[in-house]
């Protein structure tokens, strides 16, 4: 006879006389604005509500910065939504985490200098988008939305705060840090991301009363643990967006910045965005017979990498080139970036660890059926090396690498072999044999 309502979206609901779960919430004046998930039985009553649960009300910043419209300061943003979709030029309310937000135009009509960057409590907002706090982009909002098409947000990341002596998270401006900073890297189809290099904030993460159990602690480094519902948002370095959901779907990568949420509160992520990404199937892996520069092209030294036999040209950094220029001939892993160009270029070289770890010095020609080679190892040893279902590329004196097979191998010649991490585990898949006039150093 008394039925009571509840307003949602702006529509009033009858609400069911069994309206038990989170019902005071609900009902309470101080919430109005505030994103919840509802239920409702077969007449439309409402039975419910929880926490908010919905993907697509959460955000990632790309950009904040101030602005002046009608002889008032405003707040504007460049979001990106869980499917990757941009939100450009947004525009954010003065409330939710950015409540305290400032005008960092002076009374002289100009801009004051820049932010204390270890102090960032003074909440002031500059035109110049690069000049404002870098721990507010990179980082993970719930979000409401006025009739208007504000946005109010809300910082929701689990990562860390600067206040890290604090007993409990911040998450208002100035004293937030919106995600964990560290190094990471995801390894294809394991259901975690590996973090290390982890900057502030990790002894209230891993214990106490604010322990995190998404991230635990494992030998130098810390595992945020996914699971196969996770939803990734990821910006690779080169500004391009994806999405994926589950860790099986993620690529192999490795990051400048994540943030996360766990909704359920069950250990493994809900919702992780991924910043900077460089996917491991951008590098490119190679053989380099010297390390000569090729060209000169885009602000960079061109240097010849042999992929499966075929030549890629990578554009090097100057400064990692000179740091190789004198390496000797090997299998080399080129890491790939872009820079504000556009250009994709390399700024670090690694060798490859399995081409460096297996070589050896032919002692006779392969067997009679062409089937396995004799090699004398570094160590002294002698190791029978099976060439069937190997792949064989011979690298040859004019700075070229041809695929080959058995024939090519002559005693004195150097055998590399590489694409397995264990000799004794796996048979090798791929091998490099170099004339014994060519030097190799690995």
């Amino acid at each position: 006879n008394y039925t009571e309502t509840v307003s949602i979206d702006g529509t009033k609901y009858n609400t069911n006389c069994r309206f038990v779960l989170g019902k005071d919430s609900a009902m309470n004046i101080v919430n109005n604005g505030a994103t919840y998930t509802f239920y409702f039985d077969s007449y439309g009553n409402v039975i419910g509500r929880t926490a908010n649960t919905t993907a697509a009300s959460y955000v990632v910043m790309d950009r904040i910065y101030g602005v002046h419209e009608n002889g008032k300061f405003a707040l504007k943003a460049d979001l990106y939504d869980l499917d990757g979709k941009a939100i450009e030029g947004a525009d954010v309310a003065i409330a939710g985490s950015f409540a305290e937000a400032k005008d960092a135009y002076d009374k002289a009509g100009s801009y004051s200098g820049t932010p204390n960057w270890n102090y960032p409590t003074d909440n002031l907002i500059y035109m110049v988008s690069a000049h404002n706090d870098g721990n507010l982009v990179n980082s993970l909002y719930s979000y409401t939305l006025s009739d208007k098409g504000v946005y109010t947000l809300t910082w929701v990341g689990d990562a860390t705060s600067a206040d890290i002596y604090a007993d409990t998270l911040k998450v208002t401006y100035g004293v937030a840090y919106g995600r964990l900073n560290a190094s990471f890297a995801h390894t294809a189809k394991m259901a975690y991301i590996r973090a290390t290099n982890v900057a502030n904030g990790v002894h209230k993460i891993v214990s106490g009363v604010n322990a995190d159990k998404v991230l635990t602690y494992r030998g130098d480094g810390y595992d945020l643990s996914v699971s196969e519902s996770t939803k990734f948002v990821v910006k690779s370095a080169g500004g391009e967006w994806t999405t994926y959901t589950g860790y099986t779907a993620l690529p192999a990568l490795t990051a400048s910045y994540v943030d996360y949420l766990d909704n359920d509160g069950d250990g493994y992520a809900d919702i992780v965005y991924i910043g900077g990404a460089v996917f491991a199937a951008d590098n490119v892996t190679g053989w380099v017979l010297t390390w000569k520069v090729f060209n000169w092209a885009n602000g960079y030294d061109v240097i010849t990498v042999y992929v499966d036999g075929e030549p890629v040209y990578v554009n090097v950094d100057h400064a990692t080139y000179v740091a190789h220029k004198d390496d000797g001939a090997g299998l080399y892993t080129f890491s790939t970036k872009v820079d504000e160009d556009g250009v994709t270029y390399s700024d670090l070289v690694e060798v490859d660890s399995t081409a460096s770890q297996f070589s050896g010095t032919a002692v006779e020609s392969y067997s009679a059926d062409a089937s396995a080679i004799k090699v004398q190892t570094t160590d002294g040893y002698l190791e029978t090396i099976g060439l069937t279902d190997v792949v064989i590329y011979n690298v040859l004196a004019d700075g070229t690498v041809a695929k080959a097979d058995a024939s090519c191998i002559a005693e004195g010649d150097t055998v590399v072999y590489s694409a397995v991490q264990n000799r004794y585990a796996a048979p090798y898949a791929v091998i490099y044999v170099l004339d014994k006039n060519i030097p190799y150093n690995p």
